[in-house]
């Protein structure tokens, strides 16, 4: 298929083929001797670092202080957030593209780009140092995964957000084994149980997972999905013929999900917690749980 493009695009347009790919967008691409790819914004990195007066800088063994979130409100007001801004949009662009990790931190903060204090300026900052420490990880596109599958993660936070009690969904899906998908986001309506921001996680993994067999599938590559889930009750809601009145609310997101799983378009599985990847992209996290789903996620150092 890619050479049959390659060769009609050379019927309208002058093109030059110039081998491997190794730099795209600021992001390197490796290539080892088995065929596996790694992704990872080092040179674009260190920019960052530079620019932002952290070159000496002490490395941040975590992207967030888990104990951030407690005192989110708190804090003296920036007298501008302009650079605030701009740094967001820097460790922004490394979160979409290459490091999952610091997702959650960067989804965190960046609800403070109105408004930053000096207590959000300094945890920007812990990001950015966390990069500087972990700035040779590169994300790897293996071939040895499980063939034939897209697999999900979805995971929630219940109530995470102090001020108006939203909760953070996180998902992180996985082609053959490589990791090619992942998003964090405050939920837009606030849950009354754990069950159901997990539901609403879910939703929110599931349309991503659509789209992805769709793209798959114009690609010729048929793909089963499964998406893990760690909370029992979630999935029980999923059993169900119809809602309680209690979660009316949900009506759409539960059909929505449902009518997928009775097409068999996605499955649902249940994970146990401790391997659940996406609790990387829900809150975060002690440095010892987080270096463990870095590893699952396919986050590896450059030798």
């Amino acid at each position: 298929m890619i050479e049959a493009l390659a060769r009609n695009l050379k019927h309208s347009f002058e093109v030059s083929e110039l081998g491997d790919i190794h730099y795209y967008l600021g992001m390197e691409v490796e290539k080892d001797r088995e065929g596996d790819y790694f992704l990872s914004q080092q040179k674009y990195i260190r920019e960052v670092i530079v620019s932002s007066g952290l070159a000496d800088a002490k490395d941040s063994k975590t992207p967030l202080d888990p104990g951030y979130i407690k005192n989110e409100s708190e804090g003296t007001p920036l007298p501008s957030n302009a650079e605030y801004q701009k740094l967001i949009g820097k460790v922004l662009y490394v979160a979409v593209n290459t490091r999952p990790d610091i997702s959650t931190a960067v989804s965190i903060l960046s609800r403070k780009t109105n408004h930053p204090t000096h207590e959000d300026w300094n945890e920007l900052k812990r990001v950015v140092r966390y990069l500087k420490g972990t700035i040779n990880y590169r994300l790897r596109l293996s071939r040895k995964g499980e063939v034939g599958a897209i697999t999900g993660y979805s995971d929630a936070d219940w109530a995470e957000n102090r001020d108006d009690r939203k909760s953070h969904s996180g998902f992180v899906f996985q082609v053959n084994g490589g990791t090619v998908s992942w998003a964090c986001r405050k939920q837009s309506c606030v849950s009354l149980s754990t069950a159901e921001a997990e539901f609403i996680a879910l939703a929110e993994a599931a349309q991503e997972a659509l789209w992805l067999k769709l793209l798959l599938q114009e690609l010729n590559d048929e793909q089963r999905v499964v998406i893990y889930e760690d909370n029992q009750s979630c999935l029980k809601i999923i059993e169900r013929e119809k809602l309680t009145r209690k979660m009316k609310h949900i009506a759409t997101k539960f059909h929505f999900t449902k009518d997928l799983i009775e097409k068999q378009e996605i499955e649902c599985i249940y994970c146990p917690s401790e391997d659940m990847v996406a609790d990387l992209l829900t809150k975060p996290l002690q440095r010892i749980r987080l270096e463990k789903l870095v590893k699952l996620i396919g986050l590896s150092i450059t030798v």
